[in-house]
């Protein structure tokens, strides 16, 4: 049996580890991850592998220079450029015949492959995809398959909220020639995001099985460190080459010295331990390493040639071969000292920071935050975009370090940004301006503002990010958004987070900064587009309110330039209501019948396809929205508000021509003109909807939310989805993850506003209930 390794990852989350070597030769417990997975080819039968090269790649090919491993031969194929997944290993597999297996050289796995071939043979299946439950499944992609195991659709990195399976793809595969003929010679092709998909196209027979058995990616630093105790505590089936001892693992012969051992923990060759030092539990001990008198190394790991000094502590920590602690050193949790770099004495590392190698830190240092830049937290955004409180969790210096990650992710593009006018809002606006302004990016401030204003400055000048900053309830929020108001995909937030993380933050030079452009006039050109949507001479009276009192002396001022009859307070025929933040307006109607938010987006819809048009909608808005659509022969598109991909790009191509969606002045505006243009009354057109209210609830758990949704299988739709849409006898329901993957946010409809409260009530008892079973069987997150 043949297999293809791809082993030409650079591992960029695994930075310092792999500043210096590619991903597949990380060691874990004393051989490189690459070794143990030829290892298990070499048990499931398999005599002949290629090895695809692209970073790095004499440091694998130094490392088997003798071509083979573990009874299995090695040739190896270096890319000249990228060719991605399938690329790489068409190229690698270039003479194999019948089926064979591809398989990642920088994971860890025990899967027993001979099943999985097995099952392959009897599905008589083009393709096989080798699946895994995982408790957070938003850094891998997922697949969607049938009871049979047939593939339905794939997610690729999902946000928690389209994370609608934990089944994860491994990136083990078990092909057929079939499936090799469909990959183009000498172009970029990817397994999930390209051969996948067409062969679901085309009508193959693609599948999924569900391997049993131990399986970790090794992504991050985490992942890393966490493997190995893994294998310590013989979770995984594999080969440590080591005596063991009462859970003690040593190459040749224990370190000598008067030193405590609190399995498990294990020791490489040539290991040096000074007196009345503690090691374990849970410690790795490469080969060469030395450590010092009164030393204590806990959940710790040590690469060849490390030395920790007199009564260093080590807390969670990662030192890179040849790295140097002196005497006293602390360094906790997360944290890594890359290879070569050197910590003084009595100095401190804390908590998740990263020094790079050949690094030096003077004595007495405390180390917070990364060689390059500091870190904020990785998954920084939430359903309202990045939050926390002022001075605590968003400070001036990590808004700094924000707004110069987001200026990187953009390569000197054009940045808005502007603040609800608060003072915290103001400093912290400011603090990201900078930041974005020292990466090259060049900045439009638009002041103080709200929302509808904002995003719609963002699409008038045409800018590539808009950044706006908020007080919300004693929380700084700051949301991203791109053209038309519409939020920023996932993989420019993973970016973003991926920046802000490792601290690989882009600067320019001082004499490349740009200046900031501090945008004035933008108010009176957003009145003047509005006034274009708004009705003349409106027959009925009209009052306007609003929180924001910058927002209804704005529409006063719209409607009485058109001659309308404006009224203050409440006394007007009509009343239209704008949110404070200026994108959702309702109605106090005619006969005093009140049109909700939900209720005047329909209404939105209606003017839309009145004239012809489809509507792109947010995927949680109304599906009543859809049976209106139905009457007029028209069509509503729905798009994500964080997508993985570009699965809704043609509903956001047509969001984009819509910012009344978005717009709660220009869609009051739009409603107002419609009424008089065909003489109706905004009651007739609220009498005209169907009868419908919704309701919104969300609910905290401690429990991953993939298993929660499991229960809803169903349900699940193989197109994309931000969660999951259910049809009950009473309404509908939409559930879905919230975006930290701390609760579920659940949006019931229903024929009036008692209906949908309890449809509500009863999805909410029955996802509790389902936490409460997944606690019982130990599966909780």
């Amino acid at each position: 049996m043949k297999a293809v390794i791809m082993a030409g990852g650079e591992g960029k989350r695994l930075r310092p580890l792999t500043c210096n070597l590619p991903k597949p030769m990380a060691r874990l417990c004393g051989r490189p991850a690459i070794e143990h997975i030829i290892d298990l080819l070499s048990r499931n039968g398999v005599d002949e592998a290629a090895v695809t090269l692209r970073y790095l790649p004499e440091a694998i090919t130094d490392y088997f220079s003798d071509g083979s491993c573990c009874g299995v031969k090695l040739h190896f194929v270096e890319e000249d450029k990228p060719l991605g997944t399938a690329g790489g290993v068409l190229n690698a597999a270039k003479g194999f015949s019948g089926d064979f297996i591809v398989i990642s050289g920088d994971a860890m796995c025990d899967f027993d492959l001979k099943s999985a071939m097995k099952f392959h043979l009897e599905k008589r299946a083009d393709a096989t995809l080798l699946l895994s439950r995982v408790a957070d499944p938003r850094e891998y992609g997922l697949v969607v398959t049938d009871a049979s195991g047939a593939v339905k659709g794939f997610v690729e990195k999902p946000g928690w909220a389209q994370a609608v399976t934990d089944a994860v793809n491994t990136g083990i595969y078990i092909l057929n020639e079939r499936a090799l003929k469909l990959i183009p010679e000498h172009h970029p092709f990817d397994f999930a995001k390209d051969l996948f998909p067409l062969m679901l196209e085309r009508g193959m027979r693609v599948y999924g099985f569900e391997a049993e058995g131990y399986w970790c990616d090794i992504g991050d630093i985490s992942a890393y460190t966490s493997c190995q105790f893994d294998m310590l505590e013989n979770r995984v089936d594999c080969r440590i080459e080591a005596k063991k001892r009462d859970g003690i693992y040593y190459k040749k012969n224990l370190p000598s010295g008067n030193y405590t051992v609190i399995p498990p923990v294990y020791f490489g060759s040539g290991v040096h331990i000074g007196d009345y030092s503690v090691i374990g539990p849970y410690a790795v001990i490469d080969d060469g390493c030395t450590i010092g008198t009164g030393a204590s190394i806990k959940h710790s790991v040590m690469l060849p040639d490390a030395y920790a000094g007199d009564y260093t502590e080590l807390r969670g920590a990662l030192l890179c071969a040849g790295a140097k602690l002196k005497k006293r050193v602390g360094m906790y949790e997360g944290s890594v000292a890359g290879a070569g770099s050197v910590i003084g004495a009595n100095a401190s590392v804390s908590p998740g920071v990263r020094i790079w190698p050949g690094k030096i830190v003077d004595d007495g240092v405390r180390v917070s935050q990364n060689i390059k830049e500091g870190r904020i937290r990785r998954g920084i955004f939430d359903d309202d975009g990045i939050t926390g409180e002022p001075g605590a969790d968003l400070t001036p210096e990590n808004c700094a370090k924000l707004g110069a990650a987001i200026g990187g992710v953009f390569e000197s593009g054009h940045i808005g940004i502007a603040s609800d006018g608060s003072v915290a809002a103001n400093v912290l606006k400011s603090a990201t301006a900078a930041g974005a302004l020292s990466s090259g990016a060049r900045v439009c401030d638009f002041g103080a503002c709200f929302e509808s204003l904002f995003n719609f400055a963002v699409t008038f000048f045409g800018l590539d990010i808009g950044i706006f900053v908020r007080m919300s309830g004693g929380k700084v929020k700051i949301e991203l958004v791109g053209a038309g108001g519409l939020g920023i995909g996932r993989a420019v937030e993973r970016k973003i987070e991926a920046a802000v993380s490792t601290g690989e933050i882009s600067r320019c030079m001082p004499e490349d900064y740009s200046e900031e452009f501090v945008m004035q006039g933008i108010k009176a050109v957003y009145q003047r587009e509005l006034k274009k949507y708004a009705p003349k001479d409106f027959g009925t009276s009209i009052s306007v309110r609003s929180a924001n009192r910058e927002i209804q002396k704005m529409l006063i001022s719209i409607l009485k330039q058109n001659g309308c009859r404006v009224q203050t307070g409440t006394t007007g025929d009509i009343c239209v209501h704008v949110d404070a933040f200026g994108t959702h307006a309702s109605f106090i109607c005619e006969d005093g019948s009140f049109a909700s938010p939900e209720e005047t987006l329909a209404l939105g819809c209606i003017v839309a396809f009145e004239n012809g048009e489809d509507v792109a909608l947010p995927f949680d808005a109304p599906r009543i929205i859809d049976v209106i659509a139905q009457r007029y022969g028209r069509h509503v598109l729905r798009y994500f508000e964080c997508p993985a991909d570009n699965a809704d790009s043609q509903a956001r191509r047509l969001a984009l021509k819509q910012t009344w969606v978005r717009d709660g002045l220009e869609n009051a505006l739009r409603i107002l003109s419609f009424a008089k243009d065909r003489d109706r009354t905004i009651a007739s057109l609220k009498a005209s909807l169907p009868k419908f209210a919704v309701t919104v609830k969300s609910i905290n758990f401690d429990v991953n939310p993939s298993l929660l949704l499991r229960s809803f299988t169903d349900d699940i739709s193989a197109q994309p989805a931000e969660g999951v849409v259910l049809t009950r006898g009473k309404g509908r329901v939409l559930i879905s993850p919230l975006k930290r993957g701390t609760g579920i946010k659940i949006v019931a409809e229903a024929g009036d506003m008692e209906t949908a409260g309890e449809l509500c009530s009863d999805i909410a008892r029955e996802l509790q209930n389902n936490v409460k079973a997944i606690d019982k069987n130990g599966k909780k997150s």
